[in-house]
């Protein structure tokens, strides 16, 4: 075997993911590069000596491609190729269950295919189950996002100047229930439970993060418009002039609040564009949290909920850019 051939079998033997393929080729090799014989060959693949023998001439004839199986016709479908095709290009429009595939195979054909075979055919065609992207039914344009986020850049510099603090802020509720999702290992074999009592009473949670990485968390138990004018008054005690970057939630925009806003000269609102909470930066806090707090975890009473939602807030330190947040393309989505 020459040089070329050489390179081309071991360049093809380690990309090769088909454990039978490879064997052939450690054969191939074995034979025409180390300068085994064919008896030697076998017994050390664990292979009969006509074994070595029909893939040495496979491979004299075909190349690596005389290495792999030929095609085998099978069993001819119940159901021709054009007919399945045709069926499946006009019920996945643009999404389809099995068993909804399954039904209109039997109304148009009249066979019935049990669901695994279905499932089996849905992937030979391309399809594979998905989970659905969550996107916001008012959610804003890319050009809005766009417009948006040029005039906020000049906005911050006009505020920046006049000595504002830039904030991210949000609410989120924490309900006194078990969040499912996976979290723990275990071995194998073995579940985890975690008992959960079905009760819906929920804490809110306000926060703001600043460009220096400066954040504030508090808790109330309501989220309404007095709530959120004393969190705006509490920013201001703690970070001076303050320019807070928030979504349109009802309560942001109240009576309460433009009054405040009239008042105090010293707090200003930013709004983000409808249905753009990926530009949030305390969204991705609420995430971390609710992963940590809520999912497979059990509190005995509310009380305890509401401490360990306090303790992780005040103690967790988030390395968030709020600016990379607003400038985030409009494609981004936010699951949580």
């Amino acid at each position: 075997m020459d040089k070329t051939k050489r390179e081309e079998l071991e360049k093809a033997y380690r990309k090769e993911k088909d454990s039978r393929v490879v064997l052939r080729m450690l054969a191939v090799h074995m034979v025409c590069v180390c300068k085994m014989s064919i008896g030697e060959t076998a017994a050390n693949l664990m292979r009969s000596e006509r074994w070595v023998h029909k893939w040495l001439k496979r491979f004299d004839t075909g190349g690596l491609d005389g290495l792999r199986d030929l095609p085998k016709t099978g069993r001819p479908p119940k159901i021709p190729r054009e007919t399945m095709a045709r069926i499946i290009e006009q019920s996945v429009q643009p999404k389809c269950t099995p068993r909804e595939l399954q039904k209109t195979i039997r109304e148009e054909t009249g066979t019935k295919l049990h669901i695994t075979n279905v499932r089996k055919i849905m992937h030979r065609y391309g399809l594979t189950p998905k989970v659905p992207q969550k996107v916001h039914i008012n959610r804003a344009s890319k050009g809005a996002v766009r417009s948006w986020q040029y005039r906020f850049d000049r906005r911050v510099s006009c505020l920046e100047e006049k000595g504002f603090t830039i904030l991210d802020m949000d609410e989120a509720f924490f309900v006194y229930d078990v969040a499912s999702g996976r979290k723990y290992w275990s071995p194998r074999g073995e579940r985890i439970v975690v008992p959960y009592t079905g009760n819906h009473r929920r804490i809110v949670v306000y926060g703001a993060i600043a460009k220096d990485g400066r954040q504030l968390f508090r808790t109330r138990e309501l989220f309404d418009a007095p709530t959120f004018v004393w969190y705006l008054k509490e920013l201001q005690r703690h970070f001076g002039k303050v320019a807070v970057v928030m979504d349109r939630a009802s309560p942001h925009r109240a009576k309460a609040v433009k009054k405040l806003l009239r008042e105090n000269k010293n707090i200003k609102i930013i709004y983000l564009p409808k249905g753009s909470p990926y530009l949030n930066a305390v969204e991705e806090c609420w995430r971390q949290g609710k992963q940590v707090l809520l999912v497979s975890e059990y509190y005995r009473m509310f009380s305890d909920l509401c401490n360990a939602i306090i303790t992780y807030y005040r103690t967790v330190r988030f390395k968030l850019d709020i600016f990379k947040f607003a400038h985030r393309k409009a494609t981004a989505l936010c699951t949580n």
